[in-house]
């Protein structure tokens, strides 16, 4: 699996590495991938854990890109990203039965309307769908539990990327579905190319 993710990782940093007279991701295809490990900390030292390692791949795809580089031109992107975990915890100072198994899985679709108010400065609005499902399953002596939901939320954020250097952007946004699981909430990113 680590290697799945190294190599992936490798092949978005090289399809990425695109000359481009802006720094941010607004207005050009690319794909990303994040690893994503949990820690369980102290608290949970006396039960054995098996942390399942996930993550999230995205994308971006240009649908009308702006035409100059002169103030104000707009654009169009289609983005969307899958994202999942689990993760297991057993007792095992109790009865061989006790453990609990969980599974988060997501993903997103929508459009990007952005503009360039300058060269370095492009203010977009995020409109889309998120899915999201949970599966949580426990069982000891005597007694189970299984449930499972899904469910799905509006995205609906806006936000600015600005360049900062030749080779960075930060972008910032706010809304729902901001944070990829349909709460309201603020997502900062640094952007390296």
């Amino acid at each position: 699996m680590n290697r799945i993710v190294a190599w992936s990782l490798a092949f978005c940093l090289c399809w990425c590495a695109q000359e481009a007279s802006a720094q941010g991701l607004l207005g050009k295809p690319h794909m990303s991938a994040q690893y994503l490990s949990l820690w369980t900390g102290d608290e949970f030292d006396t039960l054995d854990t098996k942390m399942g390692n996930g993550g999230r791949i995205q994308g971006n795809f240009p649908l009308a890109t702006p035409t100059s580089d002169s103030g104000w031109s707009a654009g169009i992107d289609l983005f969307g990203a899958f994202s999942g975990n689990s993760f297991e915890i057993r007792d095992p100072s109790g009865p061989p039965d006790l453990e609990m198994n969980a599974r988060l899985l997501g993903g997103d679709l929508g459009l990007s309307f952005f503009a360039r108010a300058t060269e370095s400065i492009r203010p977009f609005v995020q409109l889309g769908m998120n899915w999201t499902q949970t599966e949580l399953n426990a069982t000891a002596p005597g007694f189970s539990f299984n449930d499972r939901e899904s469910g799905t939320n509006l995205i609906l954020t806006g936000g600015v990327e600005v360049d900062v250097f030749p080779a960075l952007a930060m972008r910032g946004s706010y809304g729902r579905g901001a944070d990829g699981f349909g709460a309201t909430g603020f997502l900062g990113e640094l952007i390296v190319r």
